[in-house]
């Protein structure tokens, strides 16, 4: 059995930064090919990822492992498709209605912030650690991806996934999820 492997089972951090590596690009694929959108296919494979972390102990090999995540991928996008509209899709609509264009997401996720509570939520964000703080506002201010984000924090994809996500469970456990 494969090092990296028996690490994550085992809960080392640095083990889902292998297993992003590894995997993360075959699942990236397999996503825009359903969801024809990289944002979205982005966003379901790190979400396949965290479940796979969560369920860590259940697997018995590497192969088992990426057959679920490849399943649990399938599964989310077909899922996003059931629900109706995409994220762009809805994204657009609001850029309408604010009144921004593709090219100013900050002002847009500035808008749905300061719409919902900006002031809870930017508290929240200076109690998170200077990297994901970066994190975050590259991610969700500035409309970086995560690859982007990796190049310009010099640090790998899986860490800046991981911290993202951890950052988020941080501010939704505090806020609570219907509020986020």
């Amino acid at each position: 059995m494969e090092d990296w492997f028996e690490r994550f089972r085992n809960g080392d951090d640095r083990a889902v930064e292998e297993l992003f590596t590894l995997y993360s690009r075959g699942l990236f694929y397999l996503a825009m090919k359903i969801v024809l959108s990289e944002d979205e296919a982005e966003d379901i494979v790190m979400v396949a990822i965290t479940k796979a972390w969560n369920h860590r102990t259940e697997f018995q090999n590497p192969a088992n492992l990426y057959n679920w995540l490849k399943v649990t991928v399938k599964n989310d996008c077909l899922s996003k498709l059931r629900r109706g509209r995409t994220e762009a899709e809805f994204l657009n609509e609001l850029r309408r209605l604010v009144g921004t264009t593709e090219g100013e997401e900050g002002a847009l996720h500035f808008e749905l912030i300061r719409i919902g509570g900006m002031d809870r939520v930017m508290e929240e964000l200076r109690q998170l650690s200077p990297l994901q703080q970066n994190i975050l506002i590259l991610h969700y201010f500035e409309g970086k991806s995560l690859m982007e984000i990796s190049r310009i924090l010099n640090i790998t994809q899986g860490g800046v996934y991981t911290n993202k996500h951890r950052a988020i469970a941080a501010i939704r456990g505090r806020l609570g999820d219907k509020e986020l």
